[in-house]
């Protein structure tokens, strides 16, 4: 275990200051919201459409691979997850964003 103390790191933000993972789940919850109000996304740009699909096989993939970690625990796992996210999907949601909100 790392026991290495947590540091934050400020980025500029839209409302204020956020660290880098907030910019991360903001731009996430930003992209859910885009697709939930307009699904045909999906269907009218291949390059959308890829990175979307890209993004959740990676969700699958994270909660497959920490699920013995979280011991049964929900609120655990979906920490975990989303930790590994912003590890390994930060440039496919900055590229999504970017697609999503050009448009």
């Amino acid at each position: 275990a790392n026991d290495t103390p947590v540091q934050l790191t400020a980025v500029g933000g839209g409302n204020g200051t956020m660290t880098p993972y907030q910019k991360f789940a903001a731009r996430r919850a930003e992209i859910e919201k885009a697709i939930s109000d307009d699904p045909t996304i999906l269907k009218q740009n291949q390059a959308v459409f890829t990175l979307y699909r890209n993004l959740h096989l990676a969700t699958v993939k994270a909660r497959r691979e920490n699920a013995g970690k979280a011991g049964g625990d929900e609120v655990l796992l979906q920490h975990l997850v989303e930790a590994d996210l912003f590890e390994t999907q930060s440039k496919t949601v900055d590229d999504l964003y970017m697609r999503v909100r050009g448009r």
